[in-house]
């Protein structure tokens, strides 16, 4: 057990300046994007708006590991996020990339990955509620 929470451990100090970085990037393009579509264009990147978004990124992280009462809950939880990553977004890149005038083969192949990934999703996100709000384990 000693062994795998220290891999845990170094997996997640490696990934979270990755995370962070291309979190911070995401959550602030969006904020700008938000902006320009109602004429109010404000400066990408600035570093107030980066210390603040990346304090918010912390602070719910901490109070998320302070607050849960097993890591099990959280597995469970990015479990259902990994199915979006492998198959909803491909998916959607496909079906994206296939409106070009591409094959309807790959319109039909993107647009059941999406169902599957939308699908797994939103199960796996039920049950592990449904679990937690039952206490079953």
């Amino acid at each position: 057990m000693t062994v795998a929470r220290a891999a845990i451990s170094v997996s997640v100090i490696g990934g979270c300046p990755i995370f962070a970085f291309l979190g911070r990037g995401g959550i602030d393009d969006t904020i700008v994007q938000i902006s320009e579509k109602y004429n109010r264009p404000i400066e990408r990147n600035t570093e107030r708006r980066r210390v603040i978004i990346l304090l918010i990124w912390h602070f719910l992280g901490l109070s998320i590991a302070i607050l849960t009462s097993s890591f099990g809950i959280v597995l469970q939880f990015v479990g259902s996020i990994a199915a979006l990553f492998m198959l909803f977004f491909p998916g959607y890149i496909v079906w994206v990339e296939s409106r070009n005038g591409a094959n309807w083969g790959y319109r039909v192949t993107g647009i059941i990955l999406m169902s599957m990934g939308i699908f797994m999703f939103a199960w796996t996100l039920v049950f592990n509620a449904y679990q937690i709000a039952t206490g079953a384990s």
